[in-house]
This record gives C-alpha cells, sequence and structure tokens, in this order.
C-alpha cells in the first residue's frame, strides 16, 4: 500500500511539472515557429518534383514514424528541465526491466526528434552537441537494461526488439540527415553517435536471438517500413555498417541480408524502364556518404555483370550512369574539401575544442588509420600495374579520383587522432577505406572485362585454327588412310592450364588448375613467390571431370 501511495505521489507530480512546462511551452511556441519559418532549406531547386517525392519517401523520418508526438519542449527552452525531471521520475517508477528498457527507447526517438528540430531552427553548435550527449547516454542505458532481463524469450520481448530494430534503422536515416544540417564542428559528433547506435543495433538483439533470427528481423523490418523502390539503396548502407560491428560469428549472416537486400533492389530498378531512369537521377540528389553509395552501386553492377546476357541493358546502362554520376560527386566533394583546407590554413584557430577522449574509440580510430593506409597502398599499386596496360589507361579516371579523395580522407584522419578528435579521425579513415576498396573494385572489373575480351579473340582464333587443322586431317584420312603408319589416333589428350588470378577484395594471388576462376578474382600474369597460397596446391585435372567446373574456395 505505501508503495502504491509513493508512485501516486510522484505521477501528481510529474502531472504538475508537465502542467507548467505547457504553460511555458505557449509562451514561447510563437517565438520557435519564427525561427523555423525563417529557417533556410537545403534542398537544391533543380530537383525534379518526382524525384524530390522519391528522396523524401527514404529520408524523412518524423515522430509518427517513431510512434511518439511531435516535440514542442525542446532544449535551450528555460523550462526544458521540466522535461528532464518527469523522464527520472517515470524511470523511477518502472521497475520491469522490459519496461524500462521501452522506456529508454521512447527517451532516445523523443531525444532524437529534439535534436532534428533544433538543426532546422536555430542550429546552435554548443545547444546541438550537448543534445547529442544526452542521446548517446539514453543509448547506452538501453544496453544497460536489457542486459539484466531474466527471461529472453518471452512474447513481450519479442515485441520490444521488433520495435527497438524497426526504430534503430530509422536513427540511422535520421542522423544522416541531420548531419547535412548541422554546423562542421557538430558533423564529427553526429558521426560519433551513428557510431554508437549502430553498435547498439548490433549488441541489443543477440542478446535475445540469434545471428540467422537477427538477420530475418532485421530484413523484414526493412521490408516494412514505408520507402520508394529504391529504400533498400539507404538500407544496404545500415546493413554494411552493421557488418563491421557485429560479432564475427554474426557477419555471415549479416552479409546473407546484404545480399538479399541487392536483390531486391535490383528486382525493383528492373521493373519498368522509367524505373531505371528515375534511379539515376536518385543517385544524383540523395543524401548519404556517396563513398558508401559507390560501394552498393559496383556490387549492383557486378550481380548484372554475373547474369550477362540475360541482365536488361536499360538496368545496365542505368548502372552505369549511376556510377558516372557518383563519381562526379565525390570529385565536387575533393573540391570542396580541398577549398576548406585552403581556408583553414589561412584562419587556423589554435583554440581547438577537445572531445572526450576514451581508450577504445582512440584505439579503434588508430587501427582504422592503420587499415585505411593499408588498403590505399593496395589501391595505388594495383592502379599503376593496370596504367602500364595501354587498353586500361584511358579508362582509369574514376579508380583516381577515388584514390586521391582516399588519401585526403586518410591525411584529415590523421591530423584529427593528433588533436585527440577521435571521432572524427575514426570517420575520415572509414571515408579513406571506402574510397580505396572502390578503386580497387574499379580496377579488379577494368581487367576482368579486358580479359573477357582477351579470351573471346582467343577463343576465335583457336576455333579458326581448330577447322584448319580438321579440313587437314580430313584430308591426311582420304590420302593415306591405307598406310597404318599415317593413321591419326584421336583419342582426346588433356593439358592442365595455370591460370594465376587476384581475389579484388583480399588481394591474395592463386594458381588455379584450369581456365576456370570464381567471379571475384581476376586473372594476372604470374603470381610474386610471397603472394601465393601455400595451402592451395595446384591440383592435377582429371581429363574424365567437367573442365567448366570452378575451384571451390
Amino acid at each position: 500500500m505505501n508503495k502504491i501511495f509513493k508512485s501516486a505521489v510522484i505521477l501528481s507530480i510529474i502531472a504538475i511539472f508537465t502542467f507548467y512546462a505547457d504553460i511555458s511551452l505557449a509562451q514561447t511556441q510563437g517565438n520557435n515557429d519564427n525561427i523555423s519559418n525563417n529557417a533556410t532549406t537545403t534542398e537544391p531547386n533543380e530537383i525534379p518534383e518526382e524525384i524530390q517525392v522519391i528522396i523524401n519517401e527514404d529520408e524523412n523520418i518524423t515522430a509518427n514514424d517513431l510512434e511518439i508526438k511531435e516535440p514542442t519542449l525542446l532544449p535551450g527552452n528555460p523550462f526544458y528541465f521540466l522535461k528532464n525531471i518527469g523522464r527520472t521520475l517515470k524511470s523511477s517508477v518502472t521497475f520491469s526491466p522490459i519496461k524500462k528498457a521501452e522506456l529508454k527507447l521512447r527517451f532516445t526517438n523523443e531525444r532524437l526528434m529534439e535534436i532534428q528540430k533544433i538543426a532546422e531552427s536555430n542550429n546552435d553548435p554548443k545547444l546541438l552537441e550537448k543534445a547529442l550527449d544526452k542521446y548517446g547516454q539514453e543509448l547506452k542505458k538501453i544496453k544497460e537494461t536489457t542486459e539484466k532481463i531474466g527471461e529472453k524469450n518471452s512474447e513481450k520481448n519479442e515485441t520490444f526488439l521488433n520495435k527497438f530494430i524497426d526504430n534503430q534503422i530509422k536513427h540511422q536515416k535520421l542522423l544522416e540527415k541531420i548531419g547535412e544540417k548541422v554546423p562542421k564542428e557538430v558533423f564529427e559528433k553526429i558521426q560519433e553517435n551513428q557510431q554508437i547506435a549502430i553498435q547498439t543495433l548490433s549488441d541489443v538483439p543477440l542478446m535475445f536471438i540469434s545471428a540467422d533470427r537477427f538477420q530475418e528481423k532485421i530484413e523484414e523490418r526493412m521490408e516494412n517500413q514505408s520507402g520508394s523502390d529504391f529504400k533498400n539503396f539507404r538500407n544496404l548502407e545500415i546493413l554494411k555498417e552493421l557488418e563491421g560491428k557485429v560479432p564475427d560469428a554474426a557477419k555471415n549472416a549479416i552479409k546473407r541480408a546484404q545480399e538479399n537486400t541487392f536483390k531486391r533492389l535490383n528486382e525493383k530498378i528492373e521493373e519498368k524502364e522509367n524505373t531505371a531512369e528515375n534511379f539515376t537521377l536518385y543517385i544524383k540528389h540523395i543524401g548519404g556518404d556517396t563513398e558508401k553509395h559507390m560501394d552498393t552501386i559496383n556490387n549492383l553492377e557486378t550481380i548484372n555483370d554475373l547474369r550477362d546476357k540475360n541482365a536488361s541493358m536499360v538496368v545496365k546502362n542505368a548502372l552505369e550512369k549511376a556510377r558516372e554520376i557518383n563519381i562526379g560527386r565525390i570529385k565536387n566533394k575533393i573540391e570542396r574539401m580541398e577549398m576548406d583546407e585552403k581556408t583553414e590554413e589561412t584562419t587556423k584557430n589554435t583554440d581547438d575544442e577537445k572531445y572526450e577522449k576514451t581508450a577504445t574509440f582512440q584505439q579503434s580510430s588508430k587501427e582504422q588509420i592503420e587499415k585505411a593506409a593499408l588498403m590505399i597502398e593496395k589501391a595505388k599499386v594495383n592502379f599503376e600495374s593496370a596504367k602500364n596496360n595501354s587498353a586500361l589507361s584511358d579508362k582509369l579516371n574514376s579508380a583516381s579520383i577515388l584514390i586521391k579523395n582516399a588519401q585526403i580522407h586518410l591525411e584529415k584522419a590523421r591530423m584529427a587522432y593528433v588533436k585527440e578528435s577521435f571521432g572524427e579521425a575514426f570517420g575520415q579513415s572509414n571515408a579513406a577505406m571506402h574510397n580505396a576498396n572502390n578503386a580497387i573494385g574499379i580496377i579488379a572489373k577494368l581487367e576482368i572485362n579486358k580479359n573477357s575480351e582477351d579470351e573471346k579473340d582467343n577463343d576465335s582464333k583457336n576455333e579458326d585454327e581448330d577447322e584448319n587443322i580438321e579440313d587437314e586431317t580430313n584430308n591426311n584420312d582420304t590420302t593415306k588412310n591405307d598406310d597404318p603408319t599415317t593413321i591419326i589416333d584421336k583419342e582426346q589428350l588433356c593439358a592442365q592450364v595455370i591460370t594465376p588470378a587476384k581475389n579484388q577484395k583480399t588481394g591474395e594471388c592463386r594458381e588455379f588448375p584450369t581456365a576456370c576462376i570464381p567471379h571475384e578474382w581476376y586473372k594476372v600474369r604470374a603470381c610474386e613467390k610471397n603472394q601465393t597460397d601455400p595451402n592451395y596446391p595446384i591440383r592435377p585435372v582429371d581429363k574424365n571431370s567437367n573442365t567448366n567446373n570452378i575451384p571451390v574456395e
């Protein structure tokens, strides 16, 4: 009884605080509306209306999408502390761990929508940073609360998990959108919170379910969310980030989710001719990370290359154009970055604000910088090798731009690390890796296409030679078939064809025992001794086997 009385008193206090908060809001709402109305839009006027509608479907996340009310009392308001007191009191009278986790999830939704409102109105850097810190803390509390849940396989937990995954997918899109509006000094904090959010999306579901069930649920949530025909383009960015956060045991499950999502996106692009055309305009104007976009476009092109003749030429042309558009966007980004560097040199701010550093984030940013440096070196080696091939040298402009962009990002990452801005260091080095990896992919694709053309030419020559040999053989048979010494042994001879090839992702070089290689490999002239895998011996060719079989990894 005493416990019920205390809860009733606390709830009464909450009601009083809420009442006075609403009064204060009525006094300040007009000012907020004026600020919001005066905010300038960031959307370029030249976007076709049809494309803008499609982009809005995929980018705009509302309070209703997160099942909360539109925020009215915002950080910065003198009465905002009442809202925080209300949250604290609600948490204190919620005793069930799963109910508390649901409450924390609602708080993260509210705080993120408040951040969006601030970004759209006064855009105060200090206010935004403080609000983002509170959002990050709330995310960590969700994880702490779910760790205390005893029974993992209950219906209530399943309901919470579905909502949590759905909300966190939307959080990633909303953070990306907010990042386009905030001042430069706040962008690092946005990136830091994106990393916290994606790590939370990785950790919480795997406390309850297996990796395979997580794959099923995240695919289901992504498909059930509203959006355009191209919504999976943005979903693939999230899955790619998630792959880098989940434990090794769950990586294959997330990769399978990516493969299925790629297929769904490809099917949508193929549905109608105007859909493929709209996709190129979508790529031109959609927000987000252009380096990650490059990954997606390259993978879509690979899917269609594997299908070869069955692939629609409309889709192939649309993807090629999309790649060119995205390369142009990356090039413009390089130019803006170079201009920013020059501006920073002339107006250098000696009062650098240092963000709070943690040993974990410092180490992860250092490792990411090292990985990026190795990836760039690999891209440069591949580029120089391809440049020596006269048939490819004039097609390497895209790869050159990507390598240059990767080097700029890496330099910025190193500078940020020295300044102890580990969030920026991680983000910049991650961008460097994406660029370098895309450059490697483009070079490999060009070499594969060139080798395929060479093989076709060789096959054509061999066919002509075979026809000539057959004619000569026939002549010999008719003129000398009475002489037993001139009889030709017609038993087929099977020769081993050693084919050196490199894996475009790992750089590993192997010598395959046939001319057939897996699709993720490309042929090279030779493998250096230190590149070959001693655990992959060359197998003799069985003349009774099907020589078209691809060696199994």
